[in-house]
């Protein structure tokens, strides 16, 4: 898998608009991509 941008699903169980969940997405955006699932 060298070279390729990892695939990333981040979860919670408090919901899209938690501020940890928003914290957490744009730190490990850096590290590839990111898909977000919460309710």
């Amino acid at each position: 898998m060298s070279g390729q941008e990892p695939h990333i699903l981040l979860s919670n169980d408090d919901g899209i608009s938690a501020p940890g969940l928003a914290a957490l997405h744009r730190e490990i955006s850096r590290l590839g991509r990111v898909t977000v699932v919460a309710p």
